[in-house]
Formats: C-alpha cells, structure tokens, sequence
C-alpha cells in the first residue's frame, strides 16, 4: 500500500509537535504531542485511502474528539 498522508515533525518547541501532510501539498502541523497517535491516524487514513479533499475536516474532528 502506498503512504499518502504521513506524520511530520515540528522540532521548534518543546515538547516536540506532530502533524499530519496528505496527497496535492495539504499539511496541517502542531496537532499532537504524541507520535503515536499521529502514526495511527496516518494508518487509518491511509488503509481507508480518504480523499485529500477531507483531510481538513478529519484532522479537525481528531482535533475535538
């Protein structure tokens, strides 16, 4: 399976913050301290293959949930 959305890293705070960058250049960044659960939001993404043009709306829905 191809990786489309993949977890990036924001090294500029401290604690460090990670984000999420999808297909077509989306990026939204500093959504999560943890790297774990930004890895699996990856996954799921990916395994569900969601179409970049619902990524803002799904990162913020993890972001309330």
């Amino acid at each position: 399976m191809e990786m489309l959305y993949r977890v990036v890293e924001d090294h500029t705070t401290t604690p460090t913050m990670f984000g999420l960058a999808a297909p077509g250049g989306y990026c939204m960044q500093r959504i999560s301290t943890d790297s774990s659960e930004m890895e699996q939001l990856a996954r799921t993404l990916n395994r569900l293959q969601l179409s970049p043009i619902h990524f803002y709306e799904i990162v913020e829905d993890f972001r309330k949930s």
